[in-house]
This record gives structure tokens, C-alpha cells and sequence, in this order.
């Protein structure tokens, strides 16, 4: 098994829930992050990597839920 760093961890909760598992795909394809857990049942989607990788999968779900899906999308929180 490869050994993994991360340090950064993203969590989204989506409704639909089924959502999830798009922005889960989305997550992936637009950055370095590893795919931690996606409930379709809760709607949470997490996914860890680095600081960067986890902003730009963040940035990037965030995109195609406002502009592709014209869900309503709320401010990022960072800690």
C-alpha cells in the first residue's frame, strides 16, 4: 500500500444528497485529493490531501454546483 501525507481535510454536505457522488467525481478530476468517504444517504463528501489540492477540489465542486447545477452555494469556511 502506498503511504499517504495529508494535511488538509475537506467536508461537504450537499442536498440532494445524491449529489454527492457528483461532486465527489468532480473533487478527483480537479485536483490531488484521495476520496475519504461519500454517504449518498447524508450527503457528506470527504476528501483529504494537501492544503492546495483540498482548496481546489473545494473551489472546483463549488464552481459546478452554483454555475452547472444552479444549487445555491455558501461561504467557505477555512480553520
Amino acid at each position: 500500500l502506498e503511504k499517504r501525507t495529508s494535511s488538509a481535510i475537506g467536508i461537504v454536505t450537499v442536498t440532494p444528497a445524491e449529489t454527492a457522488i457528483i461532486l465527489g467525481d468532480i473533487s478527483l478530476k480537479s485536483s490531488g485529493v484521495y476520496l475519504e468517504c461519500v454517504d449518498r444517504v447524508s450527503g457528506t463528501l470527504i476528501f483529504t490531501g494537501s492544503v492546495s489540492e483540498v482548496e481546489a477540489a473545494l473551489h472546483a465542486l463549488s464552481y459546478y454546483a452554483e454555475n452547472k447545477l444552479k444549487f445555491e452555494v455558501c461561504e467557505m469556511t477555512k480553520k
